[in-house]
């Protein structure tokens, strides 16, 4: 503004009415997700809704942190201003969740929600991942599909909201499983043939001869010292058996492909870099609190509610101008109160002299 208009735009005031607005936002999901689970519990009769609902749920972390100052009689340095004792923010990480849900081949109107994930209650990423299939037109005929890297508890949360639709099915991401069997390569085969291997094992895997590729895998063995290494330091064949064990089951490639189902959980991934490494993940640490509001006014943009959004606002605002006119709410304005007039023993609104743009707004 200062550099195109000329004018100075404060900062701080700029960043209290992001977070006003932000307040607001997560008041408006709150009542959003409250209408649609009474609806879908109140119908007197159930409707099918759309054929099919696809979801996809992955997190990523940002930072946030508190400000501790110390003591004014253990400070040693003061801040310039204000004269306050200089502290610190020990920085941690928060997990921030995403979903997407929508009907097959939708590329607009796709229902995405973004929020902090509470440490050890998964309960609410779930309930989340209901509403929002609920959005996306979930009835009771409704096929839901779920695909997912397979965090323990996404296939948990997702059997538990969708088990009473007539067929749900969950999908192992099928680039996360190569990614496993892959990285087992160099602990079975020589260099010079890693990358064909790669490719038998890739063609295998969406063939559905899991069998094939866990036997191939119990071929290496862990005495020789030369194991591929994940991240955590566990040898990296270890992992992949482990992975495609546990999630073998949801490894049906197969029927998937030949069903128009996805098997890639690559639009999730794209909004977790888009929205919230880039937009949430930055230099320096959030307060928690604010966070939680930044992720609802993402989920308000991505999800293209932000024209109902600023209509839910103003009817809202509206309601308030009619509280206070009407003297049953605070005013906001300064200034000795309006007089009451008094009819048949009732006090009430006088309303001589309120402007032409008031009484509008009395109806």
């Amino acid at each position: 503004m200062l550099e195109q208009h000329g004018q100075d735009v404060d900062r701080t005031l700029v960043e209290r009415r992001t977070y006003a607005v932000g307040e607001d936002a997560v008041t408006y999901l709150e009542e959003r997700a409250a209408h649609q689970l009474d609806s879908y519990m109140n119908r007197s009769v159930k409707e099918p809704g759309a054929e099919r609902v696809e979801i996809q749920v992955d997190s990523g972390g940002v930072r946030v942190g508190k400000l501790e100052r110390p003591p004014l009689s253990e400070a040693t340095e003061f801040t310039p201003v204000r004269g306050l004792p200089k502290g610190r923010r020990p920085s941690a990480r928060r997990e921030v969740r995403a979903i997407v849900a929508k009907q097959p081949g939708v590329v607009e109107g796709k229902v995405i929600d973004l929020h902090v994930a509470p440490l050890n209650h998964t309960e609410i990423t779930g309930e989340k991942m209901f509403v929002a299939a609920l959005e996306a037109g979930l009835g009771t005929g409704t096929h839901v599909h779920g695909t997912f890297d397979m965090a323990a508890w996404q296939a948990l949360q997702f059997q538990e909201q969708f088990d009473m639709q007539p067929r749900s099915t969950i999908c192992c991401d099928f680039y996360h499983a190569m990614e496993y069997v892959a990285g087992a390569a160099p602990g079975l085969v020589p260099e010079s043939e890693r990358a064909q291997w790669r490719k038998i094992k890739a063609r295998q895997l969406m063939a559905g001869e899991r069998a094939t590729i866990l036997d191939d895998l119990k071929k290496h063995s862990c005495a020789g010292g030369r194991c591929p290494a994940t991240d955590g330091g566990e040898c990296a064949v270890k992992a992949a058996i482990r992975y495609v064990s546990r999630n073998g089951q949801y490894m049906d490639y197969p029927t998937f492909v030949s069903e128009g189902l996805p098997i890639g959980s690559g639009e999730i991934e794209g909004l977790i870099r888009h929205a919230v490494r880039r937009r949430l993940d930055i230099p320096g640490d959030w307060r928690e609190a604010n966070l939680r509001l930044m992720t609802a006014l993402l989920t308000v943009r991505h999800s293209g509610w932000w024209g109902d959004f600023w209509l839910w606002r103003d009817k809202r605002d509206r309601q308030k101008m009619r509280q206070r006119l009407a003297g049953l709410a605070p005013s906001r304005f300064r200034g000795p109160p309006r007089p009451k007039a008094k009819t048949n023993g009732h006090e009430t609104l006088d309303l001589e002299g309120l402007s032409p743009m008031f009484e509008a707004a009395l109806g």
